[in-house]
């Protein structure tokens, strides 16, 4: 075997080179022995080498040229032995494997010091490629480059932190299983005061302190997290989170207790709230809204959030009834037409399209004969319901768990009819994805989502078409759906609710779910209207007291404090 001209093996190759039969290497030009020598007996000793001298510490420069020296002594030194008569090649090399091998341990470390910085890798190719002769007494001081690990041990460190991972996931989802169901429904009651507590013996609580404030409301609305009144002066009143100026004082900070809205001192004769904005009615037809606008729900043409109303464009008058959704909202003017403006994203609008609008649009089909309108939703989608002079039913928009009531779950542009109510509907109520009537014979009715059982009908599965409120058949003055739950007042005056209940939003004293209705705690008469929110509730009682119960974390229940309360409590101010 020949190598070609020029070709300059690397230190491992010519050191075996000259183990072989110690041929000179520059340029290696030989034919290639086709065996090996006889084999030599080793000497038991290498033969004595004088002891080398220190050289001064090197600086990296220069330890760098000392090493070439070192090299090239080496090859020297190897070309003289091999010169010297009477001393063959194996001979030779074995001297020289010897001499080597003495000074191994200083070579070994001195060449991981420097070899990966100057070139040479390894303590093998270190060793063959100096003499302990050339080396300094004591190695240099320079920290020795770690080894990469075994594969084994690569693999077993990749597992390891696989598993880590693996551990966190578990950890994750498992916290979320538990977790995300209560931050989703709503935060962790507080106990409620001793004096709301039930009596020993499972009586039923003491009645709340029912001092009538010092401002009488006549009409109650209550969103995501905030609740307003309307007062029987006309004025405009709020309180509980305000994180997008939905309690219209002009400034986003969070309210325990009432605070007047800004511009509305009086002349107010409805109020309508969702989501995380507020819309009034006043006495001259015309809308004004506050609060959240990201699509466009305060009908002011623009995307811009409010803290102070502002005029609804082209409803400055001739408006009978509104309603506000999750993200859009919707009116009934004074010739029994619809409007609506904000998200469209699920047809909520009722105009034909899925495109949202800052300014109202008209409702398809729905042009006159209409006395009221209800809107829902929340972020993955919104519904609307009408309900005609005639008693009838019509809903568009989000279908996704049947909430528009026609038999099936598809999203409807357009107003389709509720099956079997065509006629002897009262009233209406829009939650976040349900929906309920009363009709004329006092009787509760829902359909659409049914988790934590907000229809009442002794189930938790949803409903597409129309279903009674178990005990509900008769006698029932009003019906209010909230975001996961539902509340009645009956014609005594007694509040009862159902569904959801991990805030205390049902009012009886529990966090515990109810798929039929239960009465609120301290609740059995004297209550003419009853509001619910997202996670919360409120009554107005017949002597003007306001009452609230559930969630209270942006103070949304307006007793000052932001305590959570499963029974009722004042609303102070």
């Amino acid at each position: 075997m020949t190598a070609a001209p020029g070709w300059y093996p690397d230190p491992g190759t010519r050191a075996f080179l000259r183990w072989w039969d110690g041929i000179q290497w520059t340029p290696y030009t030989q034919p290639f022995p086709m065996a090996p020598p006889p084999p030599q007996p080793f000497p038991m000793a290498p033969p004595p080498v004088p002891s080398p001298q220190p050289p001064p510490q090197p600086q990296p420069m220069q330890a760098k040229e000392g090493w070439r020296a070192r090299q090239q002594a080496v090859a020297a030194e190897s070309r003289q032995m091999q010169q010297e008569p009477g001393i063959s090649s194996w001979e030779a090399a074995k001297r020289q494997v010897a001499a080597s091998s003495e000074g191994y341990g200083q070579v070994s470390e001195y060449g991981s010091a420097y070899g990966s910085e100057y070139g040479v890798v390894g303590d093998a190719q270190v060793a063959n490629a100096g003499s302990s002769a050339a080396l300094p007494a004591e190695p240099l001081k320079r920290p020795r480059v770690p080894a990469l690990p075994p594969r084994s041990k690569r693999l077993a460190r990749r597992w390891t932190m696989l598993a880590g991972v693996g551990i966190l996931v578990v950890a994750a989802v498992v916290a979320g299983v538990i977790l995300v169901p209560r931050l989703w429904h709503g935060a962790w009651v507080t106990q409620a005061p001793v004096s709301q507590q039930p009596a020993s013996g499972g009586g039923q609580p003491t009645s709340p302190t029912a001092t009538a404030p010092a401002v009488v409301a006549s009409v109650l609305a209550a969103g995501s997290e905030h609740t307003c009144r309307l007062t029987a002066a006309g004025t405009v009143q709020c309180w509980g989170w305000n994180g997008f100026g939905q309690l219209g004082d002009g400034t986003t900070t969070d309210r325990s207790t009432p605070v007047n809205v800004v511009g509305l001192g009086e002349g107010v004769t409805a109020l309508s709230a969702n989501g995380y904005h507020t819309c009034a009615l006043t006495s001259s037809g015309a809308v004004k809204c506050w609060g959240d606008n990201d699509n466009g729900q305060l009908g002011d043409g623009t995307t811009e959030s409010r803290s102070t109303p502002v005029d609804v464009v082209g409803l400055s008058s001739g408006v009978r009834a509104l309603a506000a959704g999750y993200e859009h909202t919707c009116a009934v003017t004074t010739g029994g037409a619809v409007k609506c403006w904000g998200a469209n994203e699920s047809g909520q609008l009722g105009d034909g399209t899925t495109t949202s609008r800052t300014t109202p649009v008209g409702v398809q089909g729905l042009t006159a004969g209409v006395q009221s309108v209800v809107a829902g939703g929340d972020f993955s989608g919104g519904h609307s319901c009408a309900l005609t002079t005639t008693g009838a039913v019509s809903c568009w928009g989000n279908d996704g768990s049947g909430q528009l009531g026609d038999g099936n779950t598809v999203n409807r542009s357009t107003p389709v009819t509720v099956t079997g109510l065509a006629s002897n509907v009262r009233a209406l109520t829009a939650g976040y994805e349900h929906t309920c009537a009363l009709t004329a014979a006092g009787a509760a009715l829902c359909w659409g989502y049914n988790g934590f059982g907000i229809l009442g009908n002794g189930t938790t599965d949803a409903q597409a078409a129309v279903v009674a409120v178990t005990g509900l058949g008769s006698g029932v003055q009003a019906v209010s759906a909230g975001g996961w739950h539902t509340c009645a007042v009956t014609s005594g005056g007694a509040v009862l609710c159902w569904g959801g209940n991990s805030s205390g939003e049902l009012g009886d004293g529990t966090t515990s779910d109810r798929n039929t209705p239960v009465a609120v705690a301290g609740l059995g008469s004297g209550v003419q209207v009853v509001q619910a929110g997202s996670e919360h509730t409120c009554a107005l009682t017949t002597a003007g007291a306001e009452l609230c119960w559930g969630n209270n974390e942006s103070g949304q229940l307006g007793n000052g404090t932001t305590t959570g309360s499963g029974t009722p409590s004042t609303v102070v101010g």
